[in-house]
């Protein structure tokens, strides 16, 4: 029997934002990239052919920093994108590029996903509860353009 390939394990992954690395995010939820179905008749038969590409939305679970300032970006993210007081503010201005790099046991890029005008659409916190010590975990949800992979 021959194997063809390695898995990928999941820990192993990089997230960037405009180049910049986030390291606190603990789970990522991928788009899913959809092609639309679009059918016609060719006689007794429908012919079908590829349509619009709908993208859905990114998930990312983080563990909340009380010290870092950095650690904020969500919050900040969300709060200039609802900002009715800056009647100049372009919606095309709060949308950011990345990328998830899946990493090998070297930390060696081997796959890479890219993502473009990526916006925050909904920041939650999880359930707080005074009877654990578990982190407060943050929910963030990026509503995304464009989601491919780029092939190295």
């Amino acid at each position: 029997m021959t194997l063809i390939g390695k898995a990928i394990k999941q820990l192993a992954y990089q997230l960037e934002l405009d180049g910049l690395p986030v390291a606190t995010i603990q789970e990522i939820t991928p788009p899913e990239v959809e092609v639309e179905k679009s059918a016609y008749s060719a006689g007794t038969y429908d012919v079908k052919e590829p349509g619009r590409v709908s993208v859905g939305d990114m998930e990312l679970t983080k563990v909340m920093d009380s010290l870092s300032l950095e650690d904020r970006w969500a919050w900040l993210w969300i709060t200039q994108a609802n900002n009715f007081d800056a009647p100049t503010l372009v919606p095309s201005t709060l949308k950011r590029n990345g990328r998830i790099v899946l990493l090998d046991a070297n930390s060696l890029p081997v796959r890479i996903f890219a993502f473009e005008g990526a916006w925050v659409c909904k920041v939650s916190l999880g359930t707080l509860s005074k009877t654990t010590s578990d982190n407060v975990i943050e929910s963030v949800t990026l509503s995304v353009d464009k989601f491919y992979e780029v092939f190295i």
